[in-house]
């Protein structure tokens, strides 16, 4: 290569990086520093994976520094100093775990920018985006909970008609503070699936530290009594102990003299005036009647009411007020809410008061007779004095309550 193309070389190459120095010196001074406000941000979590806030903080001092390097106009880092105190850098994200980006923005003080153009025109030529993606790390593990420990689930009643009720019963002032709630409360039967759903906000114990193993669980209806629907299934031994509770009663009632038997019977007010030491004898046990409320007719018109005798045959008949069929009144139960069976056992007893002495009739009724899981029976008949009733007249009395219209109209009467 000749000396001059040396030369000219030489000048192209000292040119060209003249030109790059006053492009770079140009770039500067109509961009500015364009700092970025994410280099000045620092984020802790409060809580534990999966459950974490972030709280994000500025750096304010090395912002500021940043901001007023090589600037020599007071008045504008005054500025810059109240601009880099009201700016803050917030998070909307909840629940974080670790491995998760997060969008953070930056809230610009607005009253300061708008009032002084100087400043504006300074901050949008130095400072980048007021947004940028974060990822979450180092976020410490809860300690794994179960929250469903302490929680104490009391079933009442009789299925389906059970009733269900959800008690926190932790020792733990932090654990107490939890509420849950059961989504079917109501109408439980055996064999019903029930989910139990905590439904406080989980950040009481996460920001703790405790991490719930579950938020749900869920539990299965079992062990309750049920209703009997087959009067087949009543024992002896369950009817015979009724039947000594009802002669004792019997027996009881008449000879109490706040009580006038042989008036109550029979209305007649002579007895009224006569010495009230009654007593009861010959009590016998005469009919035992069992009702079944009506079950819902199915969609082919038939339904499943129970009408056999206690032998199992089908010889009893269903009564009805009316003469109708089981299958048009076999629905009328659906808003009818008395007890689901009944048990009446008759009775007739000699009465007297030592002047006076009467054949009466009784009858006793007992509501909801049901089969406890261990095989035994039982009803929800509280006081048998409250549920009985007596005239002198047997057939009367049997028609008024046993075959009275409701009951006609809502169960199936079996004569046992």
């Amino acid at each position: 290569m000749s000396k001059k193309a040396k030369i000219t070389t030489s000048i192209l190459v000292a040119a060209g990086i003249a030109v790059a120095v006053i492009l770079i010196l140009v770039f500067t001074v109509f961009t500015g520093k364009k700092i970025k406000l994410s280099d000045y941000v620092t984020v802790d979590y409060k809580g534990v994976n999966n459950y974490a806030t972030a709280d994000v903080s500025i750096k304010k001092d090395d912002l500021y520094n940043a901001l007023t390097d090589g600037e020599n106009d007071d008045e504008l880092k005054d500025l810059t100093k109240q601009y880099v105190d009201k700016l803050e850098a917030k998070t909307d994200s909840k629940d974080l775990a670790n491995g998760n980006n997060f969008d953070i923005y930056f809230v610009q003080p607005e009253d300061i920018l708008n009032g002084n153009q100087k400043l504006s025109d300074y901050i949008n030529k130095n400072v980048g985006s007021d947004k940028f993606s974060y990822k979450a790390e180092n976020i410490k593990e809860g300690e794994k909970t179960d929250i469903f420990s302490f929680v104490t689930v009391d079933i009442k009643g009789i299925s389906p008609d059970a009733t269900l009720s959800i008690v926190n019963s932790s020792d733990n002032e932090l654990f107490k503070k939890l509420e849950y709630k059961a989504d079917k409360t109501t109408n439980l039967s055996n064999g019903e699936m029930v989910t139990i759903t905590c439904t406080s906000d989980i950040h009481i114990i996460a920001d703790q530290g405790y991490v719930p193993v579950s938020t749900e669980t869920k539990i299965e209806i079992n062990g309750l009594s049920t209703y009997v629907t087959d009067s087949g299934k009543i024992t002896d031994e369950y009817k015979n102990k009724l039947n000594a509770d009802n002669i004792s009663m019997i027996t009881n009632q008449t000879a109490d003299k706040t009580f006038r038997m042989l008036y109550t019977a029979t209305n007649n007010v002579g007895y009224l005036t006569q010495p009230n030491e009654e007593t009861a004898s010959d009590i016998k046990l005469s009919d035992v009647y069992f009702l079944k409320k009506k079950s819902v007719e199915t969609e082919n018109g038939s339904d499943n009411g129970e009408t056999t005798s206690s032998n199992g045959d089908n010889s009893e008949e269903t009564k009805s007020s009316d003469g109708s069929s089981a299958e048009n009144n076999s629905d009328k139960s659906k808003e009818f809410d008395g007890p689901e069976n009944k048990l009446y056992m008759v009775y007739s007893a000699t009465v007297s008061n030592g002047k006076g002495t009467e054949k009466l009739y009784f009858t006793v009724e007992y509501d909801n007779i049901y089969i406890a899981a261990n095989g035994s029976f039982g009803n929800t008949t509280k006081d048998i004095t409250k549920s009985y009733k007596v005239s002198s007249n047997g057939e009367k009395l049997v028609n008024e309550n046993v075959n009275s219209a409701d009951n006609m109209k809502y169960y199936d009467i079996i004569k046992l």
